[in-house]
């Protein structure tokens, strides 16, 4: 049985398991944030995207909204969902992106959902606190 045997399983009750959480304000108030702070671009990747709320909230607003997940049936619902985003099934300490970004979100507990978090080589690994991670996201290069 694999690691995510049990989050996959559960791909098809993941809405219903968090109809309380509120993604539109969630959104919103990242959203707030990126035009304060951010450099009022529009692209945005959503890591651990699951299902998609956050992403069709980013689509709404404007932006050109991706997001990945390490798990496909979690895919496949974000792609029911927003069919005018891509969606790409990569594990979030490894991922690459093809294009510079303006903004990268990864939102509720998603990173303590990360594969492999235990590697040695895993991005997640070499930081020990939040800020840490948000300034090597910062940092990314791109793939041309």
């Amino acid at each position: 049985m694999s690691a995510n045997s049990l989050y996959t399983d559960l791909s098809g009750y993941y809405d219903l398991m968090c109809v309380d959480i509120d993604y539109q304000a969630q959104s919103h108030n990242v959203k707030r944030l990126h035009q304060l702070f951010g450099n009022q671009g529009n692209t945005h990747l959503d890591l651990a995207c699951g299902t998609g709320p956050h992403v069709r909230h980013f689509i709404d607003y404007g932006y050109q909204s991706s997001g990945l997940d390490i798990n496909q049936p979690m895919l496949d619902f974000a792609s029911v969902r927003c069919p005018e985003a891509q969606f790409s099934l990569q594990n979030m300490s490894e991922f690459t992106v093809t294009q510079p970004l303006d903004l990268i979100t990864c939102f509720l507990y998603s990173i303590h959902y990360c594969d492999g978090i235990e590697n040695s080589n895993s991005v997640l690994t070499a930081f020990s606190t939040p800020c840490q991670l948000v300034v090597y996201f910062a940092s990314m290069q791109w793939i041309d």
